[in-house]
């Protein structure tokens, strides 16, 4: 039973990855980190608190990514460290053929005791591939997986034009995972390539993959106890069809900071 069950999660990952030889649709995608308060009722899974970042299509008020947070630790008192929920949402797919996988690395100081400290980690696709030691440790990524048939993922941004609600080209988004962090220090969380393969893609729900590692615009970041502001790749999403300034576009996306 053991070695079926294991059969069918490696073809599950080939279907979506190794054998996705053409590339896709979903050149434009990229996977953000948003800083949250720490979760203090836990009702049902922790996937399902997410935060609506795009409630009724566009990003409002305190849904907005989060990408710093210079609440530091008390001067003198490292046992009384600030803590803080991070989501990891993918971004930016393409509405017509979704997204059924990432493939992705975490970038931070991974030195105990300084920086942040990641305490937990929960996934919310329906399968993982991660390297052991995720996302605790140095040189590891992750593999992830939403079932193509079933859980494709194409929730896409609308917005009006004219009288009419239309979908926001690229603007496919979906939560990756959770992590609570422990912060000691100034220090940044970034996504990138997965180390053990150097490649940070996404697949879609044709079997067909897109490596984005070259995209720098994909990575987004996350500081805390910094100056620096992190960086929010889905603010960058298509919203050419919408009747607005650049001034307006870039309301939509500040957060505040």
């Amino acid at each position: 039973m053991k070695r079926a069950l294991l059969g069918l999660l490696i073809g599950c990952l080939t279907v979506v990855f190794a054998g996705a030889a053409f590339a896709g649709q979903n050149t434009e995608a990229a996977i953000a980190v948003h800083i949250g308060k720490k979760l203090t009722v836990a009702k049902g899974s922790i996937c399902d608190q997410a935060p609506d970042f795009f409630a009724g299509g566009v990003p409002k008020g305190p849904e907005l990514f989060r990408v710093r947070d210079a609440n530091c630790p008390p001067m003198g008192d490292p046992l009384n460290p600030t803590v803080f929920d991070v989501w990891l949402v993918l971004c930016g797919g393409n509405d017509s053929v979704g997204v059924a996988g990432v493939e992705y690395g975490l970038e931070y100081d991974y030195a105990s005791g300084s920086g942040i400290d990641v305490q937990n980690w929960v996934s919310c696709t329906d399968l993982e591939f991660k390297n052991p030691g995720f996302p605790f440790v140095p040189n590891t990524g992750n593999v992830q997986t939403w079932d193509r048939f079933s859980h494709c993922q194409r929730t896409s941004q609308v917005t009006t034009l004219g009288s009419k609600q239309v979908v926001v080209p690229n603007s496919v988004f979906a939560v990756i995972g959770w992590l609570r962090v422990v912060v000691r220090g100034s220090d940044e969380l970034s996504t990138g390539p997965r180390p053990i393969t150097g490649k940070m893609k996404v697949a879609d729900c044709e079997s067909k993959e897109d490596d984005i590692t070259a995209r720098i615009e994909s990575r987004g970041s996350a500081t805390f106890c910094s100056n620096r502001l992190g960086y929010n790749p889905c603010a960058t999403s298509n919203l050419a069809v919408e009747d607005a300034t650049w001034g307006r576009i870039k309301t939509l996306f500040n957060d505040g900071q």
